[in-house]
């Protein structure tokens, strides 16, 4: 039996369906998988390209997040501590930033995706 041929009854016993019913789930008429539009396919690739920089960012920001609480141990004086307050604001907004990726919908993902790669606000 070819790799091919058992992808189907996987599919009917997934999905409840008969053979026939199989092959119309996966878009294949006639024995051809159904022709797929450019359309779909940019918007499939564009999807994919998004998660993927969501995942390749979520991978990111902890290192970041190390160092910069390894400087906030270094902090011992007033002085110290005017000089590296950005170090603070840094820590929270990559705080927010994980939060946005493990717990955030869609729309919060992309619109931290157009501030980290646009800037935009």
């Amino acid at each position: 039996m070819s790799k091919g041929r058992r992808r189907y009854p996987f599919v009917q016993e997934l999905k409840g369906l008969s053979f026939p019913g199989a092959l119309r789930y996966l878009g294949i008429q006639n024995g051809n998988p159904k022709e797929v539009n450019d359309k779909e396919a940019k918007k499939r690739n564009l999807v994919k390209a998004f998660n993927q920089w969501c995942t390749d960012y979520y991978d990111y920001l902890p290192s970041e997040y190390r160092i910069l609480n390894r400087m906030v141990d270094y902090i011992k004086t007033v002085e110290d501590f005017e000089t590296y307050a950005s170090v603070f604001w840094e820590i929270s907004t990559i705080e927010y930033q994980l939060d946005v990726l493990l717990y955030g919908d869609d729309f919060e993902k992309y619109q931290l995706f157009q501030v980290v790669t646009r800037g935009n606000l």
